[in-house]
């Protein structure tokens, strides 16, 4: 499924409780939402759906929610709700416990079972909900428990967020990732000790490549140095991999550069935005690897 965007701000004041609790419905789990005693409530939800995750980012001023038993008895499949804050405090509150979480922290919501989440001060998070059986199916693991989320490192969850991000606002294609790449960074949150294994870590520098290719400068390097890793370690992560880091960023930087140009971005501002050294530099490699120029591609010639 595409990205979608809904915003409370285009619904009346009246209707807004109601508009945002059926597209949350439809788009990721069923929730009753309760507004601030000043009656004011303002949201914007951009989700997508991604192989069996639905995924989305979601903005709103102070409000609570709840999944009811009515929810469960129209939707009885077991199933996971995953929250990752990036800005807010949040408190989660169910029967086993109540748990405060903040920027950083991820938390699971059995959503099977009723719960309560409180956002005083607004929220700003990455959701990702999906059945109990998809996640069997394909995470090879058991059903993922609930509460606190512990992977290790916070540092895992702002990329998988960025991942996610990146998705929902239409960006995956122009960072030279895929919906798979994504899946692949949701198993590194559920999959215990994932982010450790060389294909967690591997993933893991992916997606430092995705988020910075503007950059000029980005190398083996300055990657080793920004993820706190050894050359050692880097060159040993692709040493089996289908492709090189170096290849991996250059093959990214023109994937990207292929997405610019079959939309709006000016031909001139491709290569700075893909991290090309100039523009000659940026057309070579474009031809070399496509057999064709940037400007005969933003003129309709196939790829």
């Amino acid at each position: 499924m595409e990205p979608q965007t809904f915003s409370t701000r285009r619904v009346g004041r009246a209707g807004r409780i109601s508009a945002w609790e059926a597209h949350h419905e439809r788009a990721l789990v069923g929730l009753a939402c309760v507004a601030p005693r000043s009656g004011e409530f303002d949201a914007t939800v951009r989700s997508a759906r991604v192989g069996p995750f639905d995924v989305a980012h979601v903005v709103a001023t102070p409000h609570a929610v709840r999944r009811t038993r009515a929810h469960i008895v129209a939707h009885d499949a077991p199933g996971r709700a995953i929250y990752l804050t990036r800005r807010g405090d949040a408190r989660l509150i169910s029967d086993e416990q109540v748990l405060g979480h903040g920027p950083g922290s991820a938390v699971v919501c059995a959503t099977d079972r009723p719960f309560s989440r409180e956002f005083r001060g607004g929220v700003d998070e990455i959701v990702i909900a999906f059945s109990d059986a998809d996640a069997a199916h394909l995470l090879a693991t058991e059903a993922v428990p609930t509460g606190r989320l512990d992977v290790g490192a916070t540092a895992t969850m702002r990329l998988v967020a960025g991942a996610v991000h990146r998705r929902v606002m239409g960006r995956l294609a122009s960072s030279g990732s895929s919906d798979d790449d994504l899946i692949d960074r949701i198993r590194l949150l559920l999959v215990p000790g994932l982010a450790s294994t060389e294909a967690g870590r591997r993933s893991i520098v992916l997606d430092f490549v995705d988020a910075h290719l503007d950059d000029t400068r980005l190398n083996t390097a300055s990657i080793a140095a920004r993820l706190d890793l050894t050359d050692r370690t880097m060159r040993r992560l692709f040493s089996s991999a289908e492709r090189s880091l170096a290849e991996e960023i250059r093959m990214r930087r023109l994937a990207a550069a292929l997405h610019m140009l079959r939309g709006t971005v000016p031909i001139g501002e491709i290569a700075g935005r893909c991290g090309f050294a100039s523009h000659p530099h940026f057309s070579r490699a474009f031809r070399m690897h496509y057999g064709c120029t940037p400007r005969e591609v933003r003129s309709g010639h196939p790829v």
